[in-house]
């Protein structure tokens, strides 16, 4: 199941600290941080939060499409 762990880099370092954790114990998961967000990064950084769900969903779509063959 493609998996994408993103946080806000100017989030509470406990929040980073479980987020990283929860991507490196998440099999295949990708993970991300935005420059400048904190917790509400889907609000106060919505096009940089867009921009890395998009790319995410186009590189799995292709590997999931690649395995399928």
């Amino acid at each position: 199941m493609p998996t994408l762990v993103v946080w806000g880099e100017a989030s509470h370092p406990a929040v980073g600290r479980a987020n990283d954790l929860l991507g490196r114990c998440i099999p295949g998961a990708d993970r991300a941080t935005i420059a400048g967000a904190a917790h509400f990064m889907i609000a106060t950084h919505p096009k940089p939060f867009a921009d890395l769900v998009s790319c995410h969903v186009r590189e799995s779509s292709l590997e999931l499409a690649t395995a399928a063959r």
